[in-house]
């Protein structure tokens, strides 16, 4: 069900499916549809939610950051597994994907793997922010970072 939500992946990294299975389906950066649908296709709503997240996230990273450099494993793990959430909250699928696997890799203390997974994070982001740009989701109000 959580695949179906998340729509039709396009190719990428392995991804372990709920049977184990291996996959090299990677989720879409960004599923309107699966949002608009959890939303009752309030676009309002929409907006707004989607502006929170882009003023929030930077914020949250920065946080993942500084919990990483403190070598801080469980709070590294506790703040990967909110920020998982938060994608998840607007169908952000590839960023939710970079947030699972640094919450997995701080949860066994694997510390330097969760370090070099940041970049992909942050990458995943900025396409985040490209893709929201080119469907319009931004100019209304609802620019990454800035408060209103």
């Amino acid at each position: 069900m959580l695949l179906k939500s998340l729509g039709t992946p396009d190719a990428g990294d392995p991804i372990r499916t709920a049977d184990g299975a291996a996959t090299t389906d990677a989720p879409p950066v960004f599923d309107e549809c699966s949002l608009m649908s959890r939303l009752m296709n309030d676009r309002d709503l929409a907006s707004t939610v989607v502006g929170a997240f882009l003023q929030d996230y930077p914020v949250q990273l920065a946080l993942l950051s500084k919990r990483l450099s403190e070598a801080d494993a469980d709070g590294a793990r506790r703040q990967a597994h909110k920020m998982k959430g938060a994608a998840a909250s607007i169908s952000a699928g590839r960023l939710r994907m970079s947030a699972l696997e640094i919450e997995r890799a701080a949860g066994v203390g694997e510390l330097q793997s969760a370090v070099a997974l940041m970049p992909r994070m942050t990458e995943e982001f900025e396409q985040l922010k490209t893709t929201l740009q080119l469907g319009g989701w931004l100019g209304r109000g609802v620019e990454p970072g800035v408060q209103p």
